[in-house]
């Protein structure tokens, strides 16, 4: 239950999984200085959409969406039993970078930048600091 709190507000990533800054040198590092953004221009087109998360190295996130809506909206929800966490925010794409602005816990904005390492018509994969995330584009009416 705990982990559930976490994920909306933190873009679906628990605090416990991201890396500590003592001990990691590109904790404090931006995306785009981690890895180079998808080289050709995104069409924000193939992003709208409702992705499914699939997986992340080490991070187990029970029925995980985020949706990308055409006016630069999104929500994100997390089912876990008889509990649903809804989020909704606003984001941007730049340069192969997502900026998502959410209401954190106590609704103040938490903005994260994810830099989007794959984005096919059925596939996202996305980096924020050294935890990559894959999410599956959802079918119509699933």
């Amino acid at each position: 239950m705990r982990h559930l709190y976490l994920i909306l507000p933190l873009l679906a990533i628990p605090a416990a999984c991201k890396p500590d800054a003592a001990t990691s040198p590109t904790a404090a590092t931006p995306p785009s200085a981690v890895q180079p953004a998808v080289a050709e221009p995104i069409d924000v087109n193939k992003l709208v959409g409702v992705w499914n998360f699939i997986k992340a190295e080490g991070v187990r996130i029970p029925r995980f969406t985020v949706e990308f809506r055409k006016d630069g909206t999104l929500r994100m929800t997390s089912k876990s039993d008889d509990m649903e966490f809804k989020r909704e925010g606003k984001y941007t794409l730049e340069e192969g970078e997502i900026t998502m602005i959410v209401p954190g816990p106590q609704n103040d904005p938490e903005t994260r930048i994810v830099r989007i390492l794959k984005l096919t018509d059925d596939e996202l994969i996305f980096e924020e600091v050294n935890l990559k995330m894959e999410f599956k584009r959802a079918k119509p009416g699933a």
